[in-house]
């Protein structure tokens, strides 16, 4: 029950960010953020960064976490991830 009121509660405040964010004027800056992550039994957060968008159509993400094993004990592993983001 627990992870379904959470689950809600992300749903809306993604839907309410996405609405809100509609009217706002683009910025053409670097983006920075912070996530929370889960890839099966490992927990993780960690941080990202997006370069502004070259001709309105293409940006680089580089992002890294720290990944907690819980059948480990806990055990502590980075990960890093690079992407490619796109909008037309």
């Amino acid at each position: 029950m627990k992870r379904f009121k959470l689950g809600m509660v992300l749903v809306v405040l993604t839907v309410a960010s996405v609405v809100l964010s509609a009217n706002e004027r683009q910025v053409s800056g670097f983006s920075v953020g912070t996530f929370i992550n889960q890839y099966g039994e490992d927990f993780g957060f960690g941080a990202q960064v997006t370069t502004p968008f070259i001709n309105d159509v293409i940006a680089f993400r580089l992002s890294g976490s720290s990944q907690f094993n819980k059948v480990e004990g806990w055990l502590a592993y980075p990960m890093v991830q690079a992407g490619i983001v796109g909008s037309s």
